[in-house]
């Protein structure tokens, strides 16, 4: 059975390869990013999202645990090494980390849309 379904699964792929849609779809370079934006110009941009400005805000062995695990990529046995504690306080001060950086974003949002007006007020009407 394994065997049958892996033939008729292999065999609707080549078919769908060779329609003519496949055939005539044209390949188009992507443009080069690079030369029109710096790299710094691009850390930059970067740093001005809201979640890079919540971390920024956040105390340092907070923002060293959430950077240690999402940017760098690392388990959680390697961040223990890493900081010297147990797995245990990992997971707690990520869990943590994650909680205080969700509330600086809620902030965040809270205090832009406050600085917004809304539509009613940005066409003038009154109640």
């Amino acid at each position: 059975m394994r065997a049958w379904l892996l033939r008729v699964t292999i065999n609707q792929c080549r078919d769908l390869a060779r329609q003519a849609w496949h055939r005539r779809v044209e390949v188009v370079e992507e443009p080069d990013l690079g030369s029109t934006v710096t790299q710094d110009e691009a850390v930059e941009l970067l740093m001005e999202h809201p979640v890079w400005q919540a971390m920024d805000a956040l105390k340092e062995s907070d923002r060293s645990v959430l950077h240690l695990r999402y940017v760098e990529e690392l388990s959680i046995p390697e961040i223990a090494e890493a900081l010297s504690c147990t797995q245990v306080a990992v997971r707690v001060r990520l869990r943590r980390a994650r909680m205080r950086l969700r509330q600086m974003i809620a902030t965040q949002r809270e205090q832009q849309s406050a600085d917004v007006p809304s539509f009613s007020q940005q066409i003038g009407v009154t109640r």
